[in-house]
């Protein structure tokens, strides 16, 4: 189907209180999205005459505030965002439909009635009803759209003991995969594959957890950890990309292709949208084990498979434990339910079968249990006094958070002040990304060409020092061997401007690099995040750490380190790097560098191999001849930045 089609039925079908009634506004509400647009928003509901506004949350919350921040995870931009309307529109009546069960909390200490917040998830309810429908319409002959599905899915033939798909990347879903990788009798798919150290240090935990002991791999045990590790070479080495080779890609044709796989399989396994929060979500992934007839193990949060029986549906605790559904500890959970897959696999294929056969009620009963269910509205779990209590007196702590901020932001200074060399400064472009940035970020580039990264940590400390407060600091960090003399930088290459300047360079070079190793040079670096983070904690200013070059930090407290520029390009223009360097720049593998020679001893055997990869991105998409982004890899580069900005907000 199109999704033009799927977007009709959801509006004329498949919306419960959906009525032709023009005093009824709709809106979808897609959190962070929309903060940008509430004055427009509440002017066009002003100039209408509406009695009741019906507001449908998207697929999950978007928190305010981070924890490491100080604020709290039931504080959201879609709570902030409703709370405001009703301050500023004159409707009588509302109701807020929820896609997290257990959502309530997002809206306790605010003037929302919590009677009017109810359960209904309009996408992946109705999504169920309509493929349901099609395999019916498929039955019929009335249809051929989705391949070879019927009514009653056999359950001979299966080609796969457990099935584990993944698209968007995430730290649970990378290691299911790990963990699962190489067995013939396993389907899985992973279109992202991060860095172990960076899994190691939390790096993808930090939206999510409140300190570095909730970190998931922190909470694994040692036995478990040394399993991974063991595991990490094969996961890194193997090819998980199906039918597209990146998520961007896969469209609403490839999701319906991989409902299949679920027919192929004994098991699904699923890795849900959400896994850290402690509200239930469930969506389509869970649903196609339904719609197929199929057993599931859900890596999901706590309480998920309680909120599934709630709802009506029946679970499998009659042929493994799931028990695991109860554990809140996030690396014990995740290590309980790896091992009932892994007691699943040890199961002969016969078996598998015959265990189909005998769950062939519960599989039924959930199958037509879920054509039902499109058209439900919920009412969430009962919320306790004293939880009640708590999160209204954080709730009152944020918004006097919130009024400090604005009150600071309300005096003229900039909410953004970016530093860093070239490549944000904008060479050869008309356009930097800075900006790209949305319309509510004022930006003050700071950022000059040529620039080493002591210049540009002695840059934000004058700017921090000098009383300066801006909401945020984006710092895009140069090459960490690259250093300014009164004839030019010095560095991984040099631009001196005469023979004679060059000679003294190279020199100049030859000796730095002598007499300081790669992990001096990086100490340094960190030492300079340190002290910005440590200044900028004072006024309440948050920083974003980036590269340009490729270097990561290895210091674990360097919380606000988001990527490196040339990765996240070379990502997005689908050429990932295969072979690592600690640091570069271009021109590196160039025969009259006079560092080339010592570069085998420096970085290993395959660093001309790494450097040609990299030098291959000039005049890509996304690059210019010289090796700087063009104006379409600044835009990608804002949109990043940008998304690190609102999770922030």
């Amino acid at each position: 189907m199109s999704d033009d089609k799927v977007v009709d039925c959801y509006e004329t079908k498949y919306l419960p209180f959906w009525q032709d009634n023009s005093e009824v506004l709709y809106l979808l509400n897609q959190g962070y999205k929309w903060r940008t647009g509430i004055d427009i928003l509440i002017n066009e509901i002003n100039k209408i005459k509406i009695k009741k506004i019906i507001m449908i949350n998207d697929d999950c919350h978007t928190r305010l505030i981070g924890l490491k921040q100080g604020g709290d995870e039931w504080i959201s931009n879609e709570s902030t965002i409703f709370q405001e309307i009703l301050e500023k529109v004159d409707v009588e009546d509302y109701l807020i439909l929820d896609p997290e069960y257990g959502g309530q909390r997002y809206y306790i200490g605010s003037d929302v009635d919590l009677s009017k917040v109810k359960y209904h998830d309009q996408f992946t309810q109705s999504w169920s009803q309509l493929q349901i429908e099609e395999l019916h319409a498929m039955k019929r002959g009335e249809s051929d759209e989705l391949n070879t599905f019927f009514n009653e899915i056999p359950y001979e033939d299966i080609k796969y003991k457990v099935m584990c798909v993944n698209k968007r990347p995430e730290i649970h879903r990378q290691i299911a995969c790990t963990h699962l990788v190489n067995r013939n009798d396993v389907f899985l798919t992973n279109y992202s594959k991060w860095g172990w150290d960076a899994i190691k240090r939390g790096e993808y935990d930090r939206e999510w957890c409140r300190d570095k002991q909730d970190f998931l791999w922190h909470k694994f045990s040692n036995v478990y950890k040394r399993y991974l590790t063991q595991k990490r070479d094969k996961f890194y080495a193997k090819d998980l990309t199906w039918d597209q080779k990146e998520y961007i890609s896969i469209g609403t044709e490839q999701q319906d292709k991989t409902t299949q796989k679920h027919a192929d399989s004994f098991l699904s396994l699923v890795t849900e949208t959400l896994w850290h929060k402690d509200t239930c979500f469930w969506s389509e992934k869970t649903k196609k084990a339904l719609l197929t007839k199929r057993p599931f193990i859900l890596l999901a949060p706590a309480g998920t498979l309680r909120m599934l029986k709630e709802f009506g549906f029946k679970t499998f605790d009659k042929f493994w434990d799931e028990s695991y559904d109860e554990i809140e500890d996030q690396g014990k959970r995740f290590e309980a339910v790896m091992k009932i897959v892994d007691q699943i696999l040890e199961l002969p294929m016969k078996e598998c079968t015959s265990l189909l056969q005998e769950m062939h009620s519960i599989l039924s009963h959930n199958y037509y249990h879920l054509a039902n269910i499109g058209n439900v509205v919920f009412e969430h779990p009962e919320i306790s006094e004293n939880e009640i209590e708590s999160i209204s007196k954080q709730r009152t702590q944020l918004t006097e958070l919130l009024k400090a901020r604005a009150l600071r932001q309300g005096d003229g200074k900039n909410h953004v002040a970016i530093f860093g060399d070239s490549w944000t400064e904008g060479y050869g472009v008309k356009q930097p990304w800075a900006d790209f940035l949305h319309t509510t970020m004022i930006p003050k580039n700071l950022a000059k060409s040529g620039s080493d990264n002591a210049s540009i940590h002695r840059k934000v400390v004058e700017y921090l020092k000098s009383g300066e407060q801006p909401r945020f600091i984006v710092v895009a960090w140069s090459s960490i061997a690259r250093r300014m003399k009164n004839y030019g930088d010095i560095g991984l290459h040099t631009y001196p401007a005469s023979f004679a300047q060059k000679k003294q360079a190279d020199a100049d070079q030859l000796h730095f690099f002598n007499n300081n190793s790669t992990e001096h040079m990086f100490d340094l670096w960190e030492e300079q995040m340190i002290q910005i983070n440590e200044l900028a904690a004072f006024s309440q200013t948050k920083v974003f750490h980036f590269s340009v070059f490729g270097e990561k930090p290895n210091n674990v407290e360097i919380d606000n380190f988001y990527g490196s520029f040339i990765d996240i390009l070379a990502k997005i223009n689908r050429t990932p790097f295969r072979y690592k360097l600690p640091m570069f720049e271009y021109d590196m593998a160039n025969d009259e560098n006079p560092m080339k020679e010592h570069y085998d001893e420096m970085f290993g055997k395959d660093w001309e191999y790494a450097v040609a990869e990299r030098e291959l991105l000039r005049s890509s998409k996304y690059f210019l001849d010289c090796g700087h982004p063009n104006e379409a890899g600044h835009k990608e580069l804002a949109n990043v930045i940008q998304e690190q900005i609102f999770r922030n907000m």
